[in-house]
């Protein structure tokens, strides 16, 4: 049994689950409603001034509403037409393409989402390089003849039913015209149109109605720039056997068809296959597999020799560099031992000039504090030669000396008294030439050999630390970059 507390809805008392979901239909519909209304009222209340309805319905593009836009959008557009470039009047409710007269650098217009059903208004915007009609009603491609500078025309998403009217259009590269009626009628006559443009590069015309497999001999290969197309959604696809292959091997300006771009190793493999089959095509790909493996391990052992060139080279330049280091060190040394020796070489003469007595006592220690020091060759060379420099510097003026005695004492014989020509006295006794004696001896042991032979030392032994501590250094940084450049090697043979 069932009652009918609603007689104009008719509801079933017995079934509340029912009564429920209707009353949330009616609720949900009346709210829709009110939401149409609100935003039909704010758009109207809005465009007071620039609404204008025809008489076959829709919005009217006029004068007044252009300027009305350029003052409401004012960072888009200027206030004069003949600077602007650009037009956004997409999704408007437009009925008409007119009033853009004015506009004379027009480049760019986008006027998709109208209700527009033909191309026109547009013959003074002569350099208009893209244009935006798509998701309108027009119906047949028509005056475009004046738009020569045209390089983008999007026509998708409206009621065409045949390619025409592209012989003027001498720059255009792209064309869009997916989702039309194309080939519904005519068959593949319909897009021989496109023959009229042999500028065009990319081409759309998916999901229309094109059934002739003959496409690829009628069109395609009589098109000398193609590089993109996009055919999917057409009954013709799947008529032609390997489809994709064989229209990547006619055609070897292709580089994207549909879905996916058209890659080197693609051509191969399609190019294989139309030769000989999948024989030819399984031949091919190991082939290029194994090109790829060659060019892959040449690559690794250029980078491998690389890297062994370098570490030669490194090692080359720190020998050079510690080789110079060491004969930098040995040229100060001896540049300093030199100076050393030719400052003292005068004092040290006027001081050993007495007895020969006296002075070979001293140079004996002299010569062994030398070999105990053991100096280079070239140190002991110069002073073995100052040594006999000096020794016969003293013989020739206490020869000189001892014949001045004999002229004075009548060629006899005297005793040797070595004794300073500086003297004043008249004739030295034994005491004052013993006591001068000891004073030499004593001078030449504790002021000018210590002089002559520690300074050389001294030096020699600051700059040996001075090399050993730079090798240590030097031995350090070499190591933490072989350890480096290993641990790098290891992570690219790792990842090869």
């Amino acid at each position: 049994m069932t009652q009918n507390n609603n007689k104009g809805i008719g509801l079933p008392l017995g079934n509340p689950l029912q009564y429920y979901f209707f009353n949330y239909i009616i609720k949900f519909k009346f709210q829709n409603i009110q939401m149409a209304n609100s935003s039909t009222q704010c758009s109207t209340s809005h465009n007071d001034s620039m609404d204008t309805d025809s008489s076959s319905g829709g919005r009217t593009l006029s004068l007044q509403y252009l300027k009305d836009l350029f003052k409401k959008d004012w960072k888009l557009y200027y206030r004069t037409p003949e600077l602007n470039e650009k037009l956004y009047l997409h999704y408007k409710g437009f009925n008409r393409i007119q009033n853009l007269e004015q506009f004379t650098d027009l480049k760019c217009l986008y006027f998709e989402g109208n209700g527009v059903n033909k191309i026109e208004g547009l013959e003074e915007n002569t350099k208009l390089m893209s244009l935006y009609l798509q998701e309108n009603l027009i119906e047949k491609m028509e005056s475009l003849d004046t738009l020569v500078n045209l390089r983008q025309l999007n026509l998708s998403d409206n009621l065409i039913q045949c390619i025409a009217g592209l012989g003027s259009l001498r720059s255009l590269e792209t064309l869009q015209l997916k989702r039309n009626r194309i080939g519904k009628f005519g068959g593949i006559s319909d897009v021989l149109g496109l023959l009229e443009c042999p500028s065009l590069t990319c081409i759309d015309i998916s999901d229309n109605y094109i059934e002739d497999e003959n496409i690829l001999t009628e069109l395609w290969q009589k098109m000398p720039s193609i590089a993109v197309i996009y055919q999917q959604g057409n009954p013709c696809t799947k008529k032609i056997k390997n489809y994709r292959k064989t229209f990547i091997a006619s055609l070897p300006t292709l580089k994207y068809l549909d879905d996916r771009p058209v890659f080197e190793d693609d051509r191969k493999f399609a190019e294989a296959f139309n030769r000989g089959g999948f024989d030819e095509e399984r031949r091919e790909r190991e082939r290029v597999r194994k090109e790829k493996e060659d060019a892959h391990w040449k690559n690794h052992e250029a980078f491998t020799e690389m890297i062994r060139v370098a570490r030669e080279e490194k090692r080359q330049a720190e020998e050079a560099k510690k080789a110079a280091v060491a004969s930098g060190a040995l040229a100060i040394e001896a540049e300093a031992d030199t100076a050393a020796v030719q400052e003292i070489a005068p004092a040290v003469v006027q001081e050993r000039e007495p007895a020969e007595e006296i002075a070979e006592p001293v140079s004996q220690p002299a010569q062994e504090s030398e070999d105990d020091e053991q100096e280079p060759p070239e140190l002991e060379q110069v002073d073995l030669e100052n040594e006999r420099l000096l020794q016969q510097t003293k013989q020739q003026k206490q020869q000189e000396w001892l014949e001045s005695v004999k002229a004075a004492s009548g060629n006899e014989p005297a005793p040797f008294i070595p004794w300073d020509d500086e003297c004043d006295l008249p004739k030295p006794d034994e005491e004052a030439v013993k006591k001068r004696t000891e004073q030499l001896i004593s001078q030449q042991q504790v002021e000018e050999e210590p002089i002559v032979q520690a300074e050389p030392a001294e030096e020699v032994a600051e700059v040996e630390a001075t090399e050993e501590k730079e090798n240590d250094q030097n031995e350090e940084h070499e190591s933490a970059q072989e350890e480096e450049e290993e641990q790098e090697y290891t992570n690219l043979e790792e990842l090869d």
